[in-house]
Order: structure tokens, then sequence, then C-alpha cells
């Protein structure tokens, strides 16, 4: 993000919590070793029982980065865009530009790829999966 809005004249302060990100945080398969680890808030979520049904103790956790790029320090490469509703919801509470279709062109610009495009994306290729699994 900071490199964004250095793109203009603006003149930018990144501030993060945490310290430098430990090397396994460059490794995209080691990334369950900084899930509950220093550089991880590792956030219980207060999610009704129904929902926690098959996770471990029936408890489910939000990984919030505490290092040196956030999140995305310790994301594994995943990627999500925010859901719609909840630009609309912003804008909606007086944030003028941030409704969904506002922010969506930069959402399309910070997204890459290379193979075949579908015009909803920014370059990237949405996979449908085509494997459900039902948790009891």
């Amino acid at each position: 993000m900071a490199a964004r809005l250095a793109e203009t004249d603006a003149r930018v302060l990144l501030l993060e919590a945490g310290g430098p990100a430990p090397p396994e945080t460059s490794v995209p398969g080691l990334m369950p070793l900084t899930l509950g680890s220093d550089v991880d808030y590792h956030i219980k979520l207060n999610t009704p029982p129904h929902l926690q049904q098959g996770f471990q103790d029936n408890s489910s956790f939000l990984n919030i980065g505490r290092t040196m790029g956030g999140g995305s320090s310790i994301n594994g490469l995943v990627y999500c865009r925010g859901h719609k509703l909840d630009f609309e919801n912003w804008a909606n509470l007086g944030n003028p530009g941030w409704d969904y279709e506002s922010v969506l062109p930069y959402f399309k610009k910070s997204e890459r790829y290379t193979g075949i495009v579908n015009p909803n994306t920014g370059g990237c290729k949405m996979w449908q999966s085509s494997h459900v699994f039902q948790i009891r």
C-alpha cells in the first residue's frame, strides 16, 4: 500500500507493530510456523458454536501479522478481496469513495495474473472449487 501511495508526490510514513519479519515468513510453505507465534496476534474469535464445528477445541482464531509487512508477512500468499457489502456499508456511513465500485479499480490494479484473463478481475483468474467438504 505504501508503494501505491508513493506513486504520487505524497510523503508516506509507514508504521507497523512488531519488528523485522523472521526468515520463515519469506517461504510460503512455512506459513504454519508463524501462526500463533510472536509475529501473530492470534485473536480468538467470539463466534457462534455452530460456526466452530470442526475446529480444534471448537475455537477459531484470526491470524494478524505483528511484524513488518503485517498480515501479508504471515498469510502464505493468500489474497482475498473484502466483501462488496462491507465497502457499501462504509460508504453508507458517510465515507464517500469507499463504495465497492470506487475501490474496484484499485483491486484490479494490484492484481496480476499472466494466464487467461477474466474481465471481472485485474488479471487474476478466479477458480471455482469443485470440492465441497461438509463440516460435522
